[in-house]
């Protein structure tokens, strides 16, 4: 077979990989558990090679399935960062962002905030997470983890950020205003 395998259908068998199954990798790349399994199917016969052992109580790779994996992991890792990087060029924000929240924000205050910044920014997707915690610094699974000032770490990075979204959020300028 000639070399015509879509790259989305290899970035799926390393979401199965990764993920230890279909249904995993599937809800992480917000696909059916089917449209995962057609696709591997798809690949493997495309390839005429058997990728993943699949039993009653897990999905496994073969060797050449761990082999394929080693090989096109880091490729696609920086086929995606190059095409990323050519995007970036546009001035458009792209990316997924991960905020936490303290509830109290989450009620009143984000929502109206977050629906302006997302119709402003389309290339943009958001998990928010809600925790009332105060970490020591941010969390590895989020990007921003939004705190009172009165109980910010004193050495998180506040300002910066702050800067950069009040030339898109307005009501932000006042409340930055009235803590200093």
């Amino acid at each position: 077979m000639p070399n015509t395998l879509p790259l989305d259908d290899l970035n799926i068998f390393l979401a199965v990989v990764r993920a230890g199954g279909f249904r995993g990798a599937a809800r992480n790349l917000g696909l059916s558990p089917a449209t995962v399994s057609d696709t591997i199917a798809r690949l493997e016969a495309g390839l005429d090679v058997r990728l993943l052992t699949r039993t009653t109580r897990s999905v496994t790779p073969t060797d050449a399935g761990r082999d394929l994996a080693a090989r096109i992991a880091p490729l696609l890792a920086e086929t995606t960062a190059a095409l990323d990087g050519i995007r970036s060029r546009s001035g458009d924000l792209r990316g997924h962002l991960k905020l936490n929240v303290p509830g109290a924000v989450m009620v009143d205050i984000l929502p109206p905030l977050v629906e302006r910044f997302l119709a402003l920014h389309p290339g943009v997707t958001m998990e928010i997470m809600v925790d009332d915690r105060v970490p020591d610094h941010p969390l590895p699974e989020e990007d921003i983890h939004l705190v009172y000032p009165r109980h910010r770490h004193p050495s998180a990075i506040v300002r910066t950020y702050l800067d950069f979204c009040l030339a898109r959020v307005p009501e932000l300028e006042a409340a930055a205003s009235l803590t200093g």
